[in-house]
């Protein structure tokens, strides 16, 4: 299953970018006076959830690239996503906290998101390991100590 999930993971995260690049898209315009018809009434580019779902989508961006060559780099950038997703759900809990207190802890949106959190760390932990540095080999097939990774000489 973990590598079926690796080897479908940039379909994911391609899904995830259509899904939700657009909504933020739309709240980045309106932030920075691009489109007038709907004013947020927010400074420019100051609210923490937009920020945070920028850096989230940009980072998500970035991975896709390395995704299907299963490059190391890519499932950290994917891990730095799932953070920034976090921090945008602290964010707006600790908000509707202070504004509708307890309850809204049980909100369907905020069950919704740390399940999706829950399943995209789940789904991250399982696919580590199809995303490991590639060692350099001798010519017996035993890891040669002398060829750094990223030479010319490294074996994939």
């Amino acid at each position: 299953m973990s590598r079926w999930l690796a080897d479908h993971l940039s379909w994911f995260v391609c899904a995830w970018l259509a899904l939700w690049a657009p909504p933020l898209l739309f709240t980045m315009g309106v932030d920075f006076g691009l489109i007038t018809e709907a004013a947020s009434g927010f400074p420019v580019f100051t609210d923490v959830t937009v920020i945070t779902s920028a850096i989230q989508l940009t980072l998500m961006a970035a991975s896709i690239r390395g995704l299907a060559s299963r490059q190391p780099r890519a499932w950290r950038l994917l891990v730095g996503a799932l953070a920034a997703w976090g921090a945008h759900t602290v964010w707006l809990m600790q908000v509707r906290l202070r504004l509708d207190g307890v309850r809204t802890l049980a909100a369907p949106e905020t069950l919704l998101s740390l399940g999706g959190m829950t399943v995209a760390a789940v789904v991250l932990i399982s696919v580590r390991g199809h995303f490991r540095e590639r060692r350099s080999l001798d010519a017996r097939g035993h890891e040669d100590p002398r060829v750094a990774p990223g030479s010319p000489a490294h074996v994939p």
